[in-house]
């Protein structure tokens, strides 16, 4: 008897464990209001756009790099054939 006494208390502290916890869960997520949610949720995807958007300027510029100095290389080969040439 007594240690079904014992055995029942047992079960009963390994159940409030989790139950203070969910408690101290429930009590942060109370903490956090939907709208602050909903405005960090908004305030991350603004911040995806704007990653995505420096990311296309980058490859962007580094065409115009490339583009230009390729232009800048051919007209200095045509610069300098010119000048054997004479």
């Amino acid at each position: 008897m007594v240690q079904v006494q014992e055995e029942e208390e047992e079960e009963k502290r390994e159940a409030i464990i989790p139950c203070s916890n969910l408690r101290l869960f429930f009590a942060f997520v109370k903490m956090v209001s939907e709208e602050d949610y909903r405005r960090v949720l908004e305030e991350y995807g603004d911040l995806k756009k704007d990653v995505a958007n420096g990311v296309k300027e980058v490859i962007n510029l580094r065409w115009s790099n490339a583009c230009l100095r390729h232009k800048v290389m051919m007209t200095n080969e045509t610069n300098y054939e010119v000048k054997e040439a004479d």
